[in-house]
Protein backbone atom coordinates (compact mmCIF):
# COMPACT_ATOMS: atom_id res chain seq x y z
CA UNK A 1 0.00 0.00 0.00
CA UNK A 2 2.44 2.09 -0.32
CA UNK A 3 2.11 5.49 -3.07
CA UNK A 4 4.45 6.75 -4.80
CA UNK A 5 4.62 10.43 -6.43
CA UNK A 6 4.98 10.45 -9.92
CA UNK A 7 8.26 11.01 -11.49
CA UNK A 8 8.40 14.59 -12.83
CA UNK A 9 12.07 14.26 -13.63
CA UNK A 10 10.74 13.78 -17.37
CA UNK A 11 8.31 16.38 -17.55
CA UNK A 12 8.60 19.55 -19.59
CA UNK A 13 9.38 21.52 -16.55
CA UNK A 14 12.79 22.21 -15.80
CA UNK A 15 14.32 22.85 -12.10
CA UNK A 16 16.49 26.34 -11.96
CA UNK A 17 19.92 25.68 -10.74
CA UNK A 18 20.38 28.70 -8.58
CA UNK A 19 20.09 28.13 -5.25
CA UNK A 20 17.03 29.11 -3.39
CA UNK A 21 16.78 32.19 -1.53
CA UNK A 22 15.57 30.30 1.84
CA UNK A 23 18.48 27.90 1.69
CA UNK A 24 21.29 30.77 1.75
CA UNK A 25 23.70 31.24 4.75
CA UNK A 26 22.43 34.42 6.38
CA UNK A 27 24.77 36.88 7.23
CA UNK A 28 23.67 37.68 10.77
CA UNK A 29 22.49 35.19 12.77
CA UNK A 30 21.38 34.95 16.58
CA UNK A 31 23.38 32.77 18.85
CA UNK A 32 22.23 31.16 22.09
CA UNK A 33 24.07 33.80 24.38
CA UNK A 34 22.30 36.18 22.45
CA UNK A 35 24.95 38.11 20.26
CA UNK A 36 25.02 38.28 16.63
CA UNK A 37 27.77 36.14 14.31
CA UNK A 38 28.29 35.99 11.39
CA UNK A 39 27.44 32.78 9.75
CA UNK A 40 29.98 32.45 7.56
CA UNK A 41 32.79 33.01 9.59
CA UNK A 42 31.24 32.26 13.30
CA UNK A 43 34.32 33.68 15.50
CA UNK A 44 33.59 37.43 14.07
CA UNK A 45 31.37 39.12 16.21
CA UNK A 46 29.00 41.64 15.58
CA UNK A 47 29.63 44.03 18.62
CA UNK A 48 28.47 47.54 17.30
CA UNK A 49 26.14 47.43 19.93
CA UNK A 50 28.00 46.35 22.28
CA UNK A 51 29.52 49.54 24.11
CA UNK A 52 25.84 50.91 23.39
CA UNK A 53 23.91 48.47 25.58
CA UNK A 54 26.70 48.21 28.22
CA UNK A 55 26.06 51.79 28.47
CA UNK A 56 22.31 51.40 28.93
CA UNK A 57 22.91 48.77 31.39
CA UNK A 58 25.53 50.83 33.08
CA UNK A 59 22.68 53.27 33.28
CA UNK A 60 19.72 51.13 34.42
CA UNK A 61 21.94 49.75 37.25
CA UNK A 62 22.56 53.30 38.54
CA UNK A 63 19.37 53.70 37.96
CA UNK A 64 17.68 51.67 40.05
CA UNK A 65 20.45 51.89 42.88
CA UNK A 66 19.32 55.38 43.10
CA UNK A 67 15.76 54.49 43.41
CA UNK A 68 16.64 51.81 45.91
CA UNK A 69 18.35 54.86 47.63
CA UNK A 70 15.79 56.83 47.60
CA UNK A 71 13.30 54.36 48.68
CA UNK A 72 15.94 53.50 51.84
CA UNK A 73 16.01 57.17 53.01
CA UNK A 74 11.58 57.10 52.76
CA UNK A 75 11.82 53.75 54.62
CA UNK A 76 13.96 55.00 57.11
CA UNK A 77 12.08 58.59 57.44
CA UNK A 78 8.85 57.14 57.86
CA UNK A 79 10.60 54.82 60.67
CA UNK A 80 11.93 57.77 62.44
CA UNK A 81 7.99 59.05 62.02
CA UNK A 82 6.54 56.13 63.71
CA UNK A 83 9.52 55.67 66.69
CA UNK A 84 8.38 59.39 67.47
CA UNK A 85 4.78 59.22 67.91
CA UNK A 86 5.07 56.23 69.66
CA UNK A 87 7.70 57.44 72.03
CA UNK A 88 5.56 60.69 72.39
CA UNK A 89 2.28 58.33 72.65
CA UNK A 90 4.38 55.87 75.54
CA UNK A 91 5.32 59.06 77.61
CA UNK A 92 1.36 60.05 77.99
CA UNK A 93 0.59 56.78 78.96
CA UNK A 94 3.18 57.31 82.09
CA UNK A 95 2.54 60.59 82.54
CA UNK A 96 -1.79 59.52 82.83
CA UNK A 97 -1.00 56.04 85.14
CA UNK A 98 1.49 58.28 87.87
CA UNK A 99 4.96 56.64 86.72
CA UNK A 100 5.89 59.49 84.61
CA UNK A 101 9.90 59.57 83.88
CA UNK A 102 11.38 62.97 83.95
CA UNK A 103 11.24 62.75 79.73
CA UNK A 104 7.87 62.03 80.14
CA UNK A 105 6.36 65.66 81.37
CA UNK A 106 8.74 67.22 78.95
CA UNK A 107 6.89 65.11 76.25
CA UNK A 108 3.53 66.22 77.29
CA UNK A 109 4.69 69.81 77.84
CA UNK A 110 5.77 69.64 73.97
CA UNK A 111 2.35 67.97 73.14
CA UNK A 112 0.56 71.36 74.37
CA UNK A 113 2.19 73.55 71.79
CA UNK A 114 3.34 71.00 69.32
CA UNK A 115 2.08 72.46 65.40
CA UNK A 116 2.35 68.63 63.74
CA UNK A 117 -0.09 67.52 66.85
CA UNK A 118 -3.01 66.07 65.19
CA UNK A 119 -5.68 65.84 67.95
CA UNK A 120 -7.53 62.95 66.45
CA UNK A 121 -4.85 60.91 66.53
CA UNK A 122 -4.94 61.68 70.28
CA UNK A 123 -5.46 58.34 72.77
CA UNK A 124 -5.50 60.34 76.19
CA UNK A 125 -7.59 63.66 75.98
CA UNK A 126 -5.57 66.33 76.96
CA UNK A 127 -7.81 66.98 79.97
CA UNK A 128 -6.30 63.42 81.79
CA UNK A 129 -2.85 64.88 81.37
CA UNK A 130 -0.91 66.86 83.64
CA UNK A 131 1.31 69.56 82.33
CA UNK A 132 4.19 70.77 84.56
CA UNK A 133 7.04 73.47 84.16
CA UNK A 134 9.45 72.65 82.30
CA UNK A 135 12.03 74.52 84.48
CA UNK A 136 10.71 72.29 87.66
CA UNK A 137 11.17 68.78 85.61
CA UNK A 138 15.17 69.75 86.70
CA UNK A 139 14.82 70.14 89.91
CA UNK A 140 15.79 67.43 92.49
CA UNK A 141 17.32 65.72 89.96
CA UNK A 142 20.74 63.45 90.25
CA UNK A 143 23.79 63.44 88.15
CA UNK A 144 22.83 60.47 86.38
CA UNK A 145 19.63 61.32 85.98
CA UNK A 146 20.32 64.41 84.24
CA UNK A 147 22.67 62.20 82.30
CA UNK A 148 19.78 59.76 81.48
CA UNK A 149 17.91 62.82 80.91
CA UNK A 150 20.16 64.56 78.62
CA UNK A 151 20.45 60.86 76.21
CA UNK A 152 16.61 60.87 76.13
CA UNK A 153 16.26 64.51 74.89
CA UNK A 154 19.66 63.45 72.43
CA UNK A 155 17.43 60.52 70.61
CA UNK A 156 14.40 63.46 70.88
CA UNK A 157 16.33 65.70 68.82
CA UNK A 158 17.34 62.70 66.29
CA UNK A 159 14.32 61.61 65.59
CA UNK A 160 11.87 65.38 65.74
CA UNK A 161 12.17 67.08 62.17
CA UNK A 162 9.87 70.34 63.17
CA UNK A 163 11.98 72.96 63.53
CA UNK A 164 9.69 74.36 66.97
CA UNK A 165 10.00 70.71 68.31
CA UNK A 166 13.44 70.79 67.84
CA UNK A 167 13.99 74.10 69.21
CA UNK A 168 12.09 72.73 72.53
CA UNK A 169 14.19 69.88 72.93
CA UNK A 170 17.45 72.28 72.44
CA UNK A 171 16.60 74.54 75.21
Amino acid sequence: MSSRLPDRSGSGRSRSRSPSSWRQPQKHAHNNDGEWRDRRDPDRRYDDRKPQQSRNIRDQVRLNQLQEDEQAREWVSQEDEFVLKQAKKKAEIRVKEGRAKPIDWLTVTLRVIDPTRNPLDDEIADSELDVVDPDGVFEGLSQSQLQDLESEIETFLKLETNAQNRDFWQV
